[in-house]
């Protein structure tokens, strides 16, 4: 199954949930899933070594901008699904 984890807490960001969605993705992908994770988040140059797909969206844009990057992310994904 393809999944998509739309979140505004992933690493580097310090909340808690930020800490367990690289590992819930994680396991996703080794139970057979494809898993692309959208982030929204302070900075977007990380550079990630996760098994999965990760999109970050920069927090700082103009709200109207940040949502229509999320929702063509979103799009995007739905029509790459099965």
């Amino acid at each position: 199954m393809k999944m998509v984890i739309l979140t505004s807490a992933f690493p580097p960001e310090a909340e808690g949930a930020a800490t367990h969605l690289p590992e819930l993705a994680q396991s996703l992908q080794e139970r057979g899933h494809r898993v692309q994770v959208v982030a929204v988040v302070n900075r977007q140059e990380i550079r990630d070594s996760y098994p999965f797909r990760v999109r970050r969206i920069s927090r700082s844009q103009f709200p109207l901008v940040r949502d229509a990057r999320i929702l063509m992310h979103l799009i995007r994904a739905a029509r790459k699904s099965q």
